[in-house]
């Protein structure tokens, strides 16, 4: 079809021009921008072009899915939800990134299957990135899914990494996550307080962060 014609040029070029930064979310602001500045029907066409990039993983199929999941039509997202369950051959990244996607959508039809990758099936190297994609709009399925990380996981394997930290400026999280594992599994609890409370001495935590995150921690 031409547009697809049409956008396969603009997306080499885009890419193209993308190799020069050196920061991968000013790219994706970016796209983001620009798609937001479509007309709804050329909107329309340029975002199932881009949903087309992930299945057959072309370039910047995982750029296209960070674009997505900042915002996007709800008949993209219904897309989406269909390839969620297709094989997405050996790029793992790709389907943390669909799921993502149905994350921040939280359409009905996606809740079966991010509960399945979040709460059963193996916690692989990517999995972290999926839950944060919950917060703040479904907290229950977050802290289900952190409970089990934390639960499962030993200390030696998250300590002192971005799964720690990325709780460090967020203390509601914090909050709702102690009341779950607290309940589930308290010496989980005491471990990720443990870590959390020395991450808390981090230089760039602005003292207010911090704050609000012994606070919490102190509960």
């Amino acid at each position: 079809e031409p547009e697809e014609i049409e956008f396969d040029q603009w997306w080499a070029e885009f890419l193209a021009e993308a190799e020069g930064r050196s920061d991968p979310s000013l790219v994706i602001e970016a796209l983001c921008s620009y798609i937001a500045g479509l007309p709804h029907e050329k909107r329309r066409a340029f975002e199932r072009c881009l949903v087309g990039l992930v299945p057959v993983q072309r370039a910047g199929a995982t750029l296209a899915l960070a674009a997505l999941e900042r915002g996007a039509l709800l008949e993209t997202y219904e897309a989406v939800v269909s390839l969620a369950g297709r094989s997405l051959g050996t790029r793992n990244e790709l389907r943390e990134g669909v799921l993502r996607v149905l994350a921040r959508a939280g359409l009905p039809q996606g809740e079966a299957l991010l509960e399945q990758y979040l709460l059963h099936d193996p916690i692989g190297p990517h999995w972290s990135a999926v839950p944060w994609s919950l917060w703040p709009q479904a907290t229950l399925l977050f802290c289900r899914a952190w409970s089990r990380y934390f639960t499962e996981k030993s200390p030696e394997t998250w300590g002192g990494t971005a799964v720690v930290q990325a709780f460090l400026k967020e203390p509601q999280a914090v909050r709702l996550l102690r009341t779950a594992l607290q309940a589930e599994n308290a010496v989980a609890w005491a471990q990720l307080q443990r870590e959390l409370l020395q991450a808390a001495a981090a230089p760039w935590l602005a003292q207010a962060e911090r704050n609000a995150l012994l606070s919490e921690l102190s509960a």
